[in-house]
């Protein structure tokens, strides 16, 4: 039995062994790159979406601390990390109860009451200023503070230390006794 062999001739149709494996080493280079690039763009979006949780639970911790703070009636106790005050939401009722907010370093959480409101608490300070312009004072002065402001610092995902910032004018704090 004689088998017919072709040999190699310029006009043959097909591929050589060099074209497919330079082929296959290109196709390689563009999957590489393609993978760098979007490894990239899901820690981009993970980054932002943890970004985004940070940001509400600053915006929620923040909310409930001024309307607390705004409708306050005194000050019993503050200092820089902590406050403890009289809050009036209904100035028909005769309904007193003092609320304390603070800041537990050791396990970096803002307390409200001794429940947590938010984790993950870096750094907290509460100022009370005389006006918007006025020199921050960590006490707060009866006849004098117009102005809280209460700043909150979070660890994002990526470890780094966000800051937020609100700027509480208690209301019936000054309509009672101010005016």
């Amino acid at each position: 039995m004689i088998m017919n062999m072709q040999s190699y001739s310029p006009g043959a149709k097909g591929f050589t062994m060099i074209e497919l494996i330079a082929t296959m080493v290109i196709l390689g280079l563009i999957g590489a790159i393609g993978a760098v690039g979007f490894s990239q763009a899901l820690r981009g979006y993970t980054l932002a979406a943890s970004n985004a949780e940070l940001a509400q639970k600053a915006q929620v911790a923040l909310t409930r601390l001024s309307v607390e703070l705004m409708h306050m009636t005194q000050i019993s106790a503050s200092n820089s990390t902590s406050i403890t005050y009289t809050p009036v939401f209904d100035p028909l009722s005769n309904a007193t109860g003092t609320h304390t907010i603070g800041y537990d370093s050791s396990a970096k959480v803002l307390t409200w009451d001794g429940n947590t409101l938010v984790d993950d608490v870096d750094t907290f300070s509460v100022a009370f200023y005389d006006d918007q312009g006025g020199t921050a004072s960590s006490t707060f002065m009866p006849n004098t503070t117009d102005l809280i402001e209460v700043t909150l610092g979070l660890r994002n995902a990526a470890g780094n230390t966000v800051t937020f910032t609100d700027r509480i004018f208690p209301v019936v704090y000054k309509s009672e006794n101010r005016f």
